[in-house]
């Protein structure tokens, strides 16, 4: 189908790259605000600041005219301001949740001073790129919609990350109630007290709020191109986005949920005037700085409902990322030549061993949890021997993609992605085993490194399942055809011969 070439509008520039512009600032300032680093609060700002002028630069620059590149900076930096909305409440309550006197005119400054530093972004970027603008959007507005749908992917890796900390430093439950934190909006949850534990585990809601958004933010766009139409792809093309856009919304959803049901089963209370009650006992006995604080102490059924959604975040990823190349021109070209039958030829042992991967990752993922979670040994033992056959299965799969299907991009890129991920894991299990498997049943607070380890083993083991996912997907999209096809010329071949 011919595709019509376009400008893309300012808004299909500025979401993608101002929402990822905010994920960067919160990730960063998350990391500023750890204990072994705690920067002061001037030298965060200048940071982030600088992240959102990059932000508005990149999509300013090589815009075909200088108001375009002004415009897409101003985008840029508004997109991202409306996203910070979620952490500038922490900022503008007092200790009780009250809202600063003047918080309507700190909101105006904090949009008017990102628009004006977007604005300066995209004009310096503009003139610098003004010999050598960019080419006009050959996939009728699917790129900057794929892109969007890649970056609301990997909004969830900082969720995996900060929730793989708050295991490790066993504070899970160190805000007993839910959707509520300690009886406040939990966008309003002052700032100052977000302390030990509690950090760790309302960063872990918060970013789980972005992931949140960046999937609803990614139906609403796929139901505008639906109405709007595509008319550089097949009639079905929107549908089909509006229903890929939805299963992320729902998988999502459904995580967030079981997070928050995790913590109400094991609190069995969520009165936010006990919860309030006891949370000025523990600050008044100085427990509130610790790591492991919690109000609440851990049951065997909150054990088993963290361990399962441990295991189904990692799954979300993969299935976000999934959904991402899915959504992505090259998927919907692939499919196209599949139709025409000029489909790559099938690769049986690279599909086959991709399957089996994914299979063997879901066991080692799952195991994993169950180690993390209860300590078992027997479950610690068969992760152990999971492992290496993990790493078989990867081998097999990613030097065939990287030699063998060489020439697809998106095979050798996956294929490597699959490989070098899982070689690094399987790195990282050792450390663990000798870091932090001889800590088991200790008294918290665990040592640095062990902390470090632990989550870091935690946190790759997402990008492996992602890894080995996207491999199989494109596997399947790439050659599926190809037997498809040869399985029907057989079939007609046979019939040809069985006539007299």
């Amino acid at each position: 189908m011919t595709q019509q070439a376009t400008r893309p509008s300012v808004l299909a520039i500025a979401l993608p790259t101002g929402f990822a512009a905010a994920s960067a600032m919160w990730v960063v300032g998350f990391l500023t605000r750890l204990p072994a680093i705690d920067l002061p609060g001037p030298v965060t700002a200048a940071v982030l600041g600088a992240i959102l002028f990059g932000a508005s630069a990149r999509a300013g620059y090589r815009r075909v005219t200088p108001v375009h590149a002004v415009l897409c900076g101003v985008g840029t930096a508004l997109v991202a301001a409306v996203v910070n909305l979620m952490i500038l409440g922490s900022l503008l309550t007092d200790e009780s949740g009250g809202e600063h006197p003047s918080i309507a005119l700190a909101i105006l400054g904090f949009f008017g001073g990102s628009a004006v530093l977007g604005g300066i972004a995209g004009a310096i970027a503009g003139h610098l790129g003004r010999n050598n603008p960019r080419p006009r959007d050959e996939t009728g507005g699917r790129a900057h919609f794929a892109a969007f749908a890649i970056i609301a992917a990997f909004a969830m890796l900082p969720v995996l990350l900060v929730g793989g900390l708050v295991t490790s430093n066993d504070a899970g439950l160190s805000v007993p109630d839910w959707p509520t934190s300690y009886g406040l909006n939990m966008v309003l949850f002052p700032l100052s007290r977000m302390t030990g534990g509690i950090y760790y585990e309302h960063a872990h809601r918060l970013f789980g709020m972005l992931a949140g958004l960046g999937v609803v933010l990614l139906l609403a766009w796929a139901i505008v191109r639906a109405i709007k139409g595509d008319r550089s792809h097949p009639a079905s093309a929107p549908r089909r986005d509006v229903a890929l856009a939805l299963i992320a919304l729902l998988a999502v959803s459904l995580q967030g949920v079981l997070g928050g049901v995790r913590v109400t089963e094991a609190s069995g209370s969520s009165d936010p005037a006990n919860i309030t009650t006891n949370y000025d006992a523990a600050r008044d006995a100085g427990e509130i700085n610790q790591p492991n604080f919690a109000l609440t102490r851990d049951t065997k059924g909150s054990r088993g409902l963290a361990l399962v959604h441990g295991v189904t975040g990692q799954l979300t990823f993969a299935l976000l990322a999934v959904i991402a190349a899915m959504l992505c021109p090259a998927w919907i070209s692939a499919r196209e030549r599949a139709r025409n039958g000029d489909a790559h030829p099938h690769d049986r042992t690279l599909q086959a061993t991709a399957y089996f991967l994914v299979g063997a990752v879901f066991l080692q993922l799952a195991m994993g949890a169950t180690v993390r979670h209860t300590h078992q040994t027997h479950a610690l033992y068969t992760h152990i021997g999971l492992a290496f056959v993990v790493v078989f299965l990867a081998a097999i799969a990613g030097l065939r993609a990287i030699s063998k299907q060489r020439h697809i991009r998106n095979l050798r890129r996956f294929g490597n992605g699959a490989l070098h991920s899982t070689l690094a894991q399987f790195t990282l299990g050792w450390a663990a085993l000798f870091v932090v498997v001889p800590r088991y049943g200790e008294a918290p607070p665990d040592p640095a490194a062990a902390v470090i380890v632990a989550t870091a083993h935690q946190f790759i083991g997402a990008i492996v399942i992602a890894m080995s996912a996207l491999l199989a997907a494109w596997t399947w999209r790439e050659t599926h055809a190809s037997q498809r096809n040869t399985r029907a010329a057989d079939a007609a071949n046979s019939e040809g011969d069985a006539q007299p």
